[in-house]
């Protein structure tokens, strides 16, 4: 396929899709897990806020290199500015006081985060070759961070969980288990990671079948 005809078409759900993408993605996510179960509170608040810091950077790098890229593109700037001012409103916010408000908040975070990606591949449609190659580049960098900071997301949830402390010696033997079960979905992704994507594809679904018994170990933390 045309490399320049790719970038001009390929839209963030397209890049999010490929497999190598989503083997980053579950990578983040048992990172994620793996640190959330050893951090206090406000070290796993922080790495949070470090993942918002990044995201919004790399979302202010495709709105600087759409607005350089002139020509039509110049039509999609106000739009794109709208959706990364309204995705920086709610990375700014603060830690929700208790569960529910932080399930809310991190429905918001998301739905800003596909509102401004959709705003971005309109706006990619408008570009020269020239500046494709370029946002092509910056897109898979936001979509990159933007799965990372949905998987600290998921992960930090466990920081709301209120009986850890009191039932301590069931928590670490729960806790342990799930380390366990991180170390060894990890060390198949690194052994699949290292095949190249055509044979990657063949051992998606059972990459796939691992990160979803060990997001649901990970739940059971906390359910």
């Amino acid at each position: 396929m045309n490399t320049t005809q790719e970038t001009k078409t390929s839209t963030t759900q397209e890049i999010r899709q490929g497999i190598d993408k989503q083997v980053d993605k579950w990578d983040a996510q048992a990172n994620a897990y793996e640190a959330q179960l050893k951090l206090d509170p406000e070290q796993a608040r922080e790495r949070v806020e470090e993942r918002k810091r990044s995201l919004e950077e790399t979302g202010q790098r495709i709105c600087d290199t759409i607005e350089q890229a002139g020509g039509e593109a110049k039509e999609t700037v106000d739009p794109l500015k709208a959706a990364f001012e309204q995705l920086q409103v709610q990375l700014a916010l603060g830690w929700a006081e208790g569960r529910d408000a932080y399930e809310a908040q991190k429905k918001q975070i998301e739905s800003s985060i596909s509102a401004f990606e959709s705003a971005v591949d309109q706006a990619a449609a408008k570009v020269d070759q020239k500046a494709a190659l370029a946002l092509n580049e910056v897109k898979r960098a936001f979509v990159a961070e933007a799965d990372a900071l949905e998987a600290e997301l998921n992960a930090a949830e466990m920081q709301y969980v209120e009986e850890k402390d009191k039932l301590k010696a069931e928590w670490e033997q729960q806790k342990q288990s799930v380390e366990a079960e991180i170390e060894k979905f990890k060390s198949e992704l690194e052994a699949k990671r290292q095949m190249a994507s055509e044979k990657l594809e063949t051992f998606q679904d059972e990459l796939s079948s691992g990160y979803s018994q060990l997001k649901k170990a990970f739940t059971n933390l906390f359910s």
